[in-house]
């Protein structure tokens, strides 16, 4: 397979929806990783749970225009713009906010810490 072929194929599981697998099977997913990776995997849900949320309330832009907000370099690329906005809307409300905010901050040390990162590591 081509690294052309391979790249396409990746971007395309990317783009898989939260909500294209069954709930129960995408839970029992997340209990089988080890904590590091089940971090990163609530989060991920939540982030695309606030993106389903996001996109729902604009219910009048067309797919180019969803892209260009919700792409990466768009105003709504990332997880921090994505929950301040949801919050602005009054998708979630502030507590929900500081909440997820802690899921982010969680996500971002079990993707990019060297150090041995489980939900018994101490936040000193």
């Amino acid at each position: 397979m081509s690294l052309e072929m391979v790249m396409r194929e990746l971007k395309r599981l990317n783009r898989d929806e939260l909500f294209s697998f069954p709930p129960k099977d995408h839970a029992k997913h997340m209990m089988e990783e080890g904590d590091r990776a089940a971090i990163i995997l609530f989060a991920s849900s939540i982030e695309g749970t606030l993106l389903y949320m996001l996109k729902e309330s604009m219910p009048t832009l067309n797919s180019d225009e969803k892209d260009r907000i919700f792409n990466f370099e768009g105003p709504c690329g990332s997880f921090s713009n994505r929950i301040r906005l949801a919050q602005g809307l009054g998708l979630i409300d502030r507590q929900t906010r500081k909440h997820i905010e802690l899921i982010k901050e969680m996500r971002n040390v079990a993707a990019h810490s060297y150090s041995r990162v489980t939900f018994d590591t101490p936040a000193n």
